[in-house]
């Protein structure tokens, strides 16, 4: 007896079974000029993950209603994503664009005339431009507050500091929204905070709070006051968090920096040798802390 084998055929995708990896693509909010990676899982008729490569996906993207790109024509500010077959049945994809607004990006399963879309393409881009920190705004309210507290007073020292009063001891939180160059709320994270918890400037240093007040950090038990050394959690909804609980009675001034991307990664070893370029402080400026005694 002849024992021959046959080698089962490969499961063949099925364009509208075929899917993103992401739970929630149908509006995605990303930053410009950053680099975003998702995976396409090639399925069969009957919506089985595929488990081998060998597909084509091509990825057309346009931008929504502008005269500009000629009725959503192709432009050329959108960067060319780049799909790789993982040889497993999904494939994966890094997207750049380059321009700021909305976008539909269409996936389709081939390259020619007969390409079928994607479940759920084409998928809306929103496009936001890049935080802009003198824009961006941080609050404070005590950790068992719903609210924030009332609008904070500026002080007679700036126009742009606010001042807050906690007892020692509360839980406060710390919160940064962000905000783009046109004052646009960002909604998608991947930004870089940090509080840093310092000394009042004298009043002669008054006049040039922008770069050069002092920033001698609070000595003792201050200096480790902030969780994660001050980085602020990133709440990935454009928002920015830090809980903190000052135990010692007294009168601060808590600086909330934008780290520029580029330079995070010299960051965490050159606090205080950071050059302005890298290390901005936020639209809020400087708050003022005053810490009354607890009970």
């Amino acid at each position: 007896m002849i024992i021959t084998s046959h080698r089962i055929p490969t499961t063949v995708a099925h364009g509208p079974h075929c899917r993103l990896t992401k739970e929630d693509m149908s509006v995605w909010h990303i930053l410009v000029q950053k680099s975003y990676y998702f995976k396409i899982q090639a399925c069969d008729v009957y919506g089985n993950n595929c488990a081998e490569g060998g597909e084509t996906f091509s990825i057309v993207i346009t931008k929504n209603s502008s005269a500009e790109t000629n009725g959503g024509a192709a432009i050329t500010s959108v960067g060319s994503p780049t799909v790789v077959d993982n040889l497993d049945g999904s494939y994966g994809v890094n997207l750049t664009i380059y321009q700021e607004g909305s976008f539909s990006m269409h996936i389709l399963l081939g390259s020619n005339s007969d390409a079928t879309a994607i479940a759920g393409s084409p998928f809306q881009v929103i496009v936001h431009g890049q935080i802009f920190p003198s824009y961006s705004i941080a609050t404070l309210a005590l950790a068992s507050q719903q609210t924030e507290p009332s609008p904070p007073s500026p002080t007679t020292v700036e126009s742009s500091i606010s001042s807050y009063t906690f007892q020692a001891g509360e839980s406060v939180e710390v919160t940064v929204r962000s905000y783009d160059g046109q004052k646009q709320f960002i909604p998608v994270g991947d930004a870089i905070f940090k509080a840093i918890l310092c000394t009042p400037p004298a009043e002669k240093e008054s006049a040039m709070l922008s770069k050069k007040f002092n920033l001698l950090r609070i000595s003792g038990e201050h200096e480790a006051v902030f969780a994660d050394g001050g980085f602020l959690k990133d709440n990935k909804d454009g928002t920015y968090s830090l809980a903190a609980k000052l135990t010692r009675a007294g009168e601060y001034w808590l600086r909330i920096v934008y780290v520029a991307v580029e330079h995070s990664l010299w960051w965490y070893s050159a606090i205080d040798q950071a050059v302005p370029e890298s290390v901005i402080d936020i639209g809020t400026g400087p708050i003022s802390l005053v810490i009354t005694p607890g009970n």
